[in-house]
């Protein structure tokens, strides 16, 4: 997958809803109450996963590992039998 990041800064927002583990939430809500923004702002947390999701996916590497560290590779013959 390879978008590149001036089409990404650019694009327009679509709002989509995720449920976060409590903890993980808090985690993110802290480290970003530390983060500031170009005028002064708290950072949101949704910039923040947007940025790690960029961060993931802008290096071939970086995409490959994170697939490979949490998904398992289907292999051909299980995929024509579902």
């Amino acid at each position: 997958m390879e978008i590149p990041i001036e089409k990404i800064k650019t694009d327009r927002r679509v709002k989509i809803h995720i449920t976060l583990a409590k903890c993980l939430y808090d985690a993110l809500k802290n480290l970003c109450n530390s983060i500031i923004d170009e005028q002064g702002r708290k950072y949101k947390i949704s910039w923040f996963i947007e940025d790690l999701i960029i961060y993931t996916f802008s290096d071939k590497s970086r995409s490959e590992a994170f697939l490979n560290t949490f998904y398992e590779e289907i292999e051909e013959d299980e995929q024509e039998e579902n």
